[in-house]
């Protein structure tokens, strides 16, 4: 008897497992997945949302392809801040796009270097090593590429010294302890860690327009406590914020 006890408590607590996870968030719950270089500004301006509305926000970070892995794997992600060419051409089915701010490329360099202009990467004995993260699913990863490239530095720069990382932050820690010379990262990463760089400078030329948005997804778009982040988003506060992480 006993043991049918057991099997019976057992069971009970899987089906009550099954039905915890089976049920939606909470109407005032909001999960926001953005690229990782952008870390510093989304926590910033959820917290300030959090403040200013008292909702529950959690955040998951990484690059746009482990992004858009997640969005359609129905993790019930609700908004997507990022990229909004690569969004547009992800496969995903987002509704709207709204934009919170401009992407800055940056070129930085490591410790006890100085740059005056990016043609010192020319100088293969200086900057031997130039990190790039992927130029597939990281904007700044494309639009180093393209800077390189529209500028002439790519006959100059070969792929051994190129060191190509998966994202934004992985490129701005090797500069950061001085495993590569210089790297391609954003204006938002490089004032977050300016005390660990070299010096940095902003690339406003040579590549396409970064135009960064708050993507909402299909079956999100109407929930009211994305209305709500998307109309906060148009705000003084959040426009300060923006600008402060170099959007």
């Amino acid at each position: 008897m006993r043991r049918k006890a057991v099997y019976r408590k057992t069971i009970c607590s899987f089906i009550f497992t099954g039905i915890l996870f089976s049920m939606p968030a909470f109407a005032d719950d909001l999960l926001i997945a953005a690229g990782a270089g952008y870390r510093q500004f989304v926590e910033a301006l959820t917290k300030d949302f959090k403040d200013q509305n008292d909702v529950n926000v959690e955040r998951t970070y990484g690059n746009m392809g482990q992004v858009a892995a997640q969005v359609k794997m129905g993790t019930g992600i609700q908004l997507v801040v990022g990229d909004h060419r690569y969004l547009s051409t992800s496969g995903v089915n987002y509704m709207d796009y709204h934009t919170v701010g401009e992407g800055k490329l940056v070129l930085a360099w490591r410790e006890g270097l100085k740059l005056a202009s990016p043609d010192a990467l020319r100088d293969a004995e200086r900057f031997a090593r130039i990190a790039l993260p992927d130029t597939e699913k990281a904007v700044y990863g494309r639009a180093g590429s393209e800077y390189l490239q529209r500028s002439g530095l790519d006959t100059a720069i070969d792929d051994e010294r190129l060191l190509k990382v998966g994202t934004v932050p992985q490129a701005t820690t090797y500069v950061a302890s001085g495993d590569v010379d210089a790297g391609f990262i954003n204006l938002t990463d490089a004032k977050a860690n300016a005390e660990r760089l070299g010096g940095y400078m902003v690339l406003d030329d040579h590549h396409e327009p970064i135009r960064i948005v708050a993507a909402t997804t299909a079956t999100h778009s109407e929930d009211n406590v994305v209305r709500r982040f998307i109309t906060y988003t148009k705000s003084d506060k959040a426009h300060d914020i923006a600008t402060a992480h170099g959007l």
